[in-house]
This record gives C-alpha cells, sequence and structure tokens, in this order.
C-alpha cells in the first residue's frame, strides 16, 4: 500500500466537528507542545526557527567551533502515522478517555478502497495517517511529533547526546521543529551521533514515522577535529554545504551576496502576474509607491511573541542584562527631549552617563512618582516650564545639597513642545582620522572640493569643456557651477547631449573616488577621461 496515496473526501457534518474539537485543542497546544516546535502554535511563527538556526550557525563561526546540522525528511508524515502511536502519546500526555474516545472515532472511521486493474476493492479501515485537509490532522500530527521531543530531552537528561549551548549555559538547544519540518544540532562525537541515530530508529518503528535518510542531509559547520569520519556516512544520508534551503530560505550563507537571494528574488517574480503589473493604471502605482509596511508588523514585541519562547531565549538573550551587547547600549544610548510626553524622567534622562535615579537615589526614594513621564512633573506657565516634583516628606538639611544638585540637573532639561522625544547616540559617528581629500591630498574633502574645487577634479572639468570649444574659469560652489553650466550650453549643439556632459563627470569623479577608497584602485586620469567621453550621449 506504500505506493498508493489515499485520498479521501471530508463531508460537511465532519468539517463542523472537526471544526469545533480544532479550536479546542488551539486553546491547550501551547501548553503540551515543547518550545521547539514552530507550527501551529500560538505566538510562534515560521521566521523563528529559520532565525534561531541563523544565530546558532553564526555562533558556530564566531567560537570557531565544530557543529553538526542534520536535516531530516520524513517520508509521507502525514500518510504513516499510527493511530494507537497517537492515542498513547496523547494519553501520556495527559488527554482523558473521552477526548481521545472522540479523536480515535474521528481519524479510524475513514474506509476506503483502492483501483486493482481498474476495479475497486473492498472497502477496509484504516490504523495509519491523518486526513490531507482536515483541521485536526496539524494539531494531532504535532502530538504525535512531540515523543521524539521527549527522547532528545530524556537523551541529554542521560548524556547520551549533546546540542548547542548558547550564552555561556543559558540556553540548549538540540533540534528546531516546523511540523515535519526537522533539523537537529548536535556536537559530533561519534557516540553522540549513534544515540541519535538509534533514537531516531526507535521512533520510525514505534510511530510509523518513517524518515527517508536519501533524502535528508547533513552538515558539517566550523572546523574539524576529525576530519577522518564521515558524519553522513552515519546517517547514511547525503552530506551537503551552506547555504543550504530551509523552509524555503537559504540558509548559512552570506546575507551580502547576491548570488545567495536570486533564486529567492526569481521564484517570487515568477508567482507575479506580469499582465496585471503591465495594466495597472496611474493610479494603483501611486498607492503601490506610497504604500507604508504597518508599524504593528515591525514592533519587536510583535515578532519576539512570549517572553519564555526559544526565539526570545535565542535572539533576545543578545541583550540580556550583563552581556556585552547591552553594555554597549547602555554606555551609548541617550534620551533626547523634546515634548516629554514618551521619555521617563527617572528611568531614561542621563546625567553623567547613570540616569536619575542612579545619580540622585535619595530624591528618588522620596519621589511619590516614580515611573512618569517627564510631561508629568511640571507644567508651561508664560512659554516658561515650571517642575513639580512632589516627595513624600519635607527635607532634611543633609538632603538639600542633593536636591540642589537634582534641580541643576532639572535646569538643564529643555522642553519643546514641536519635537518628539528621541533616541540617540551619545558618542556620535565615529569618522575616521584621515578627512583630507583623496584626489590632492591638499585640502579637507567636501562637496564643492571634491566635484569642483580639486586639482585633479577642475582638470577634468577643462578636459570635457574642449570637446566643445568652451573655456571657463571655476565657481565657488557646485551649486553656483550647475546655474552656470546651463548658460554656458553652446546655441548650435544639443542642449540636452551638454545637461548630461555635467551629470556624466559628477559620477565619473564619484566613481573614481570610491574606487580609490574602497577598493584601493589606481587613480587614472586618461580612463576617467575616456569613460566620460563614453558615458555622454
Amino acid at each position: 500500500m506504500k505506493d498508493y496515496r489515499p485520498i479521501s473526501l471530508i463531508g460537511s457534518l465532519y468539517k463542523i466537528q472537526a471544526k469545533v474539537l480544532a479550536n479546542r485543542l488551539k486553546r491547550v497546544i501551547g501548553s503540551v507542545i515543547g518550545e521547539t516546535q514552530m507550527a501551529f502554535v500560538r505566538n510562534h511563527q515560521i521566521q523563528d526557527s529559520f532565525i534561531i538556526a541563523e544565530e546558532i550557525i553564526h555562533h558556530w563561526k564566531k567560537k570557531k567551533e565544530e557543529g553538526l546540522m542534520v536535516k531530516l525528511d520524513f517520508e509521507k508524515a502525514y500518510n504513516s502515522l499510527d493511530h494507537g502511536f497517537l492515542d498513547n502519546t496523547m494519553k501520556d500526555i495527559g488527554f482523558g478517555w473521552k477526548w481521545r474516545h472522540w479523536i480515535l472515532h474521528c481519524i479510524s472511521s475513514l474506509e476506503i478502497s483502492v483501483l486493482v486493474n481498474g476495479n475497486p476493492t473492498r472497502e477496509f479501515g484504516m490504523e495509519r495517517g491523518l486526513r490531507q485537509g482536515d483541521l485536526l490532522s496539524p494539531f494531532l500530527f504535532n502530538v504525535a511529533i512531540e515523543s521524539l521531543s521527549d527522547l532528545f530531552r530524556k537523551a541529554i537528561n542521560l548524556d547520551l547526546m549533546k546540542g548547542v549551548t548558547l550564552s555561556g549555559e543559558a540556553i540548549h538547544i538540540t533540534h528546531l521543529q516546523f511540523a515535519d519540518d526537522t533539523i537537529l544540532f548536535l556536537q559530533p562525537k561519534k557516540d553522540y551521533v549513534m544515540n541519535v541515530r538509534r533514537i531516531l530508529r526507535c521512533f520510525d518503528l514505534a510511530s510509523g514515522l518513517h524518515i527517508n535518510f536519501h533524502k535528508s542531509c547533513v552538515v558539517e559547520v566550523g572546523r574539524r577535529e576529525n576530519p577522518e569520519v564521515n558524519w553522513a556516512g552515519v546517517f547514511r544520508c547525503v552530506k551537503a554545504t551552506l547555504p543550504i534551503t530551509y523552509l524555503g530560505l537559504p540558509l548559512g550563507g552570506r546575507p551580502s551576496s547576491k548570488i545567495l537571494w536570486t533564486v529567492l528574488i526569481r521564484r517570487l517574480e515568477n508567482h507575479l502576474a506580469h499582465w496585471k503589473k503591465s495594466f495597472l493604471n496611474k493610479s494603483g502605482r501611486v498607492i503601490c509607491a506610497k504604500y507604508e509596511v504597518p508599524y504593528d508588523v515591525l514592533k519587536w514585541d510583535w515578532n519576539c511573541g512570549a517572553g519564555s519562547s526559544v526565539f526570545t531565549k535565542t535572539v533576545g538573550n543578545l541583550f540580556s542584562q550583563g552581556s556585552k551587547s547591552a553594555q554597549i547600549l547602555n554606555d551609548g544610548l541617550t534620551v533626547l527631549v523634546g515634548r516629554g510626553d514618551r521619555a521617563r524622567l527617572w528611568s531614561d534622562v542621563l546625567t553623567d552617563g547613570s540616569s536619575l535615579k542612579e545619580a540622585f537615589p535619595r530624591i528618588y526614594v522620596l519621589a511619590v512618582d516614580k515611573s512618569g513621564c517627564i510631561r508629568n512633573y511640571g507644567k508651561r506657565v508664560e512659554d516658561e516650564w515650571k517642575w513639580e516634583i512632589i516627595l513624600r516628606r519635607s527635607l532634611f538639611n543633609w538632603e538639600i545639597e542633593q536636591w540642589n544638585c537634582f534641580t541643576n540637573c532639572l535646569a538643564n532639561i529643555i522642553i519643546r513642545d514641536s519635537i518628539q522625544d528621541s533616541i540617540g547616540w551619545r558618542f556620535g559617528i565615529q569618522v575616521g582620522s584621515n578627512l583630507s581629500c583623496h584626489f590632492c591630498q591638499d585640502h579637507s574633502e567636501s562637496i564643492d572640493h571634491l566635484f569642483l574645487l580639486c586639482k585633479w577634479s577642475w582638470k577634468l572639468w577643462q578636459s570635457c569643456m574642449k570637446w566643445w570649444g568652451i573655456t571657463c574659469c571655476s565657481f565657488s560652489s557646485v551649486i553656483e557651477w550647475w546655474r552656470g553650466w546651463t548658460g554656458l550650453c553652446p546655441k548650435v549643439k544639443s542642449e540636452r547631449a551638454w545637461t548630461s556632459l555635467f551629470f556624466v563627470v559628477v559620477w565619473s569623479i564619484w566613481e573614481a573616488r570610491n574606487n580609490k577608497v574602497f577598493k584601493d584602485g589606481v587613480l587614472d586620469f586618461i580612463q576617467t577621461e575616456d569613460m566620460s567621453g563614453f558615458r555622454t550621449p
């Protein structure tokens, strides 16, 4: 029967029953399914698995550690799940007899027949498989495959296998799942790998979910300590190299590589209806051009999900309290006060690198409101901001000195009603020490000097104007030079070509400058002059 793919029709009454049971199961599925399963679980998204996998690969490469990544392929996953195994799994999780009886009735009441030599056989019941398109099937499959996660957790507790550890000892990940897409992260030790192979075999025999090792692959990440060991041979699957395709995206490649995203972009272009794009009217194009991504999609909290999710632990832990990343942010970020309706007085306003509650702890303890925004601590009277800090009691004599320092800091805070509160970087933009012109090395580089006043650039301008038989003195700025350029256009020749020459020369100068700065290229005046001539229409 493995050569047949059963197709069954679902009636209207069954759809209603499955919808009711699926809605009930959806409420509790998150509490019985592990955090490594990202499919059909609230607050888990498909991109979480991909981002976590990228972080793990980056961790291995950064630490120069050896890691083993195994991508598993389940053969006809929905069609081979054993019903008895599913019932036992639900019983172990804690589902009652009545609920399990309902589920078994839904999945085992189906009767099918097959065609043999064109004639249908006698109908028979199914003991394996879930119906494709059934609302219950995704949740039941997650429940069944959760047994594999339990086996991995028990193996870790018995020191039979090890995954990857991130952020010290805070996070330990062995696998990620999105429905039947499973990827393992292992330490490349032969005992651990063989134990994983045995676990997968036991799970195969118990559940009926057969792993097709011919379509699975093994990826070795980082430097190899034992190059003579063939890990792909241990799993009897294909050996692959990064990047690989995971959940439809290239995993483990260089994000800046154009080749990496070419296949994905081409796939998206193939899904576009070219005739719709061709016949889109002007108003429709304006709507597409002005479309803005919804704010909620870009919010970190929207994507981060629950605070205890594995995504939050993996990615969010990079900026957790005490980490180097968090320390860099805390040292560099500062609040720029505007209207004062978003910035918090005690925790956001900085003085000498520390917040007001850290700089003036005694005043902070005595304050009645400790979490309000700046605008809650005063009001504007005759175009002047008056601070109103309410304390729980009067100050003692030894507290007055700290209060005076506190009021001096408040006096330096300027409330601007026309500007929003924002976050700034205290250290400014770090620039190199050499700001001189890369052409002449005599003056500091600016827009006017680079494109006009530099001897090298002006020589290029004069050379291009000779083609038209024109000589001219230099101007003091690029804007004035453009205004004078339009008046120099010879009346007997094309005005369009003369205007284009201006932009061609500017682009040639900019290209030559960037080629020297970023590519360590040689400054060749003749080549730049020839390219300007070729580009001029």
